[in-house]
This record gives structure tokens, C-alpha cells and sequence, in this order.
């Protein structure tokens, strides 16, 4: 599938992730920036202002990510790089949902109040997100800005 549309659930600003996927997919057209963050998101449209000239549509939504209905909504690539702060990502499905690759990061850091949905591996991750068809998963170490020693965990694949 030539994905079309991408959608980043938790996008903030957008301000890194918008302009690395348009200068390098080509065939995409349009992207959804979701976050519950109005001021994020009216940021984010100051940042890109020069990428809404380019052939692809930016929609800005103001919502909670836990409680949308993702029934109806198509999508080519769901992006998520806050897994630890929302629900389990097998809560949100998509209208086309078998063609639908999902990228999603989390991390180990439970000592933080927003942190509502930790995991302890890339396996957990992609368990939870009902995600059986793996192009990619993997940890990384890092240190937060306490000096504390953390895990950061991607899968990248399927729901088949």
C-alpha cells in the first residue's frame, strides 16, 4: 500500500515528524496531527506553515486521544510516540484497520504521574497494541534529566 495519510496521535507541535515525512514519502497527501494540547497544536500550525504550501493537507485536531471514535477514520500509518500516556493502543481501530501500519513508542518510566501506561519491553508493547505482524521493534537505554537510567521501546508492524 502507497500510504496517503498518516496519522500522529500525540503530536504536539509536529514540528519534527511533518517535515521528515514529507521530504521523504512522496505520496503522501494528507495528515492528521491529533493532541489534546490546544496551544501545541496552534504552535505547530506556526511551524508549519511552509509545509501546508506543499501538495499536502495538515488537519489539526484538539481531542482526547483515549476517547475519539476511530471507526469511520481512514489511515495509512498511525504514529505514536507517547504510548505511555494514554490508553492500550488496541482500544483505537481504524476503518481499514489490516492495512493500517502502525509505528508506536512507550517506555519503562512508571515514577511519572502522566504516565498512566508504562510497558517493560518492545513484546509488551506490540501485545498491547494487538500488533502480531512485527517489520521492527526495539529498546533503547537512556538517561532522563534526573540522571535515572530508562527504556525506551518501538514496534513498527501490523494487525493481520
Amino acid at each position: 500500500v502507497i500510504p496517503k495519510r498518516v496519522t500522529i496521535l500525540g503530536s504536539w507541535y509536529g514540528n519534527i515528524i511533518v517535515p521528515l515525512l514529507i521530504e521523504n514519502i512522496n505520496s503522501i497527501e494528507e495528515i492528521d496531527l491529533i493532541d489534546m494540547d490546544e496551544d501545541a497544536l496552534n504552535i505547530g500550525r506556526k511551524f508549519l506553515m511552509y509545509y501546508d504550501t506543499k501538495n499536502v493537507k495538515i488537519n489539526y485536531r484538539n481531542d482526547d486521544i483515549n476517547f475519539i471514535e476511530y471507526d469511520d477514520f481512514y489511515t495509512n500509518i498511525v504514529i505514536n510516540t507517547s504510548c505511555e500516556h494514554m490508553f492500550p493502543m488496541d482500544s483505537i481501530t481504524f476503518k481499514n484497520d489490516d492495512d493500517v501500519i502502525y509505528a508506536l513508542q512507550s517506555n519503562n518510566m512508571t515514577d511519572i504521574r502522566e504516565h498512566i501506561n508504562c510497558v517493560y519491553s518492545s513484546e509488551e508493547l506490540a501485545n498491547q497494541a494487538n500488533i502480531n505482524r512485527l517489520y521492527y521493534y526495539g529498546r533503547k537505554k537512556l538517561k532522563g534529566s534526573n540522571q535515572k537510567e530508562y527504556k525506551r521501546f518501538m514496534v513498527i508492524g501490523k494487525r493481520v
